[in-house]
């Protein structure tokens, strides 16, 4: 979340429990940063159900998206603050892991409440830009179109295990681009009740023509393997052994 290289991991709570973010300082314990990050402010009257980790607007910082909703239908006749159905929330990263509640710009629907369980991220319409989609007990699943991420310049990859799983599940994944590095891992789980899209898309901000793009990619294998000349918006289909050892 603050661009580290170092994988850190959030948890949805129950209402009054806040959702909760844990740093890595590369050895442990892990660093909780719930109240630092302004999760604690968004998330403290909702109880949380599907999160993911996404670049929203394609700015090279990874962002948020939960799905929320109570599980008390009669929960507002004992509170006054907490609500059966709540709304989803899409917080922003400003790249330290300091986060800001996009409610007001991200689109009605994160003005409006749900009963949200399940929540899945993927580019449906493979324009770069992550969508999501999340359940809704006893009614419609509710799909999002992302369109915030054409404004910047991305780079996607789809990788496919040959030693490795099929899947390439446990790979990491060094972009490097405009002198900055992005790391990413494929994941086989997901959040709650949801799998998603195992693509990687990589938001390379405002990208310099000049500037080459080039990526690490050490599989679960244990090969550690060099790619170049990605081209920036479109994806990429990454087969393990066709790169270059390193």
């Amino acid at each position: 979340m603050n661009g580290d290289g170092k994988p850190d991991f959030v948890v949805t709570n129950f209402n009054d429990e806040d959702h909760s973010l844990y740093f890595n300082r590369g050895s442990y314990p892990f660093q909780e940063k719930t109240v630092e990050s302004g999760l604690a402010r968004s998330t403290h009257f909702f109880v949380g159900w599907g999160i993911r980790f996404l670049d929203w607007d394609n700015d090279g910082n990874l962002d948020l998206v939960i799905a929320n909703g109570h599980i008390n239908p009669v929960i507002e006749k004992a509170r006054t603050n907490v609500a059966y159905k709540e709304p989803p929330l899409l917080l922003r990263n400003n790249g330290a892991g300091v986060f800001e509640n996009m409610r007001d710009a991200a689109g009605s629907v994160f003005q409006k409440r749900y009963v949200g369980r399940g929540l899945a991220v993927g580019d449906y319409n493979n324009d770069g830009s992550v969508d999501y989609i999340f359940t809704c007990l006893n009614d419609r699943p509710v799909l999002l179109r992302n369109d915030a991420g054409r404004n910047h310049t991305w780079v996607g990859m789809q990788l496919q295990g040959v030693r490795s799983n099929r899947d390439a599940i446990g790979a990491k994944v060094t972009l490097r681009a405009n002198q900055h590095e992005h790391v990413r891992w494929i994941t086989g789980g997901s959040s709650y009740l949801s799998s998603s899209d195992k693509r990687l898309v990589f938001g390379l901000n405002v990208w310099e023509p000049s500037k080459p793009v080039t990526a690490e990619v050490r599989w679960p294998s244990g090969a550690v393997e060099q790619y170049s000349g990605l081209q920036p918006n479109r994806y990429h289909r990454i087969v393990e052994g066709g790169g270059k050892a390193k």
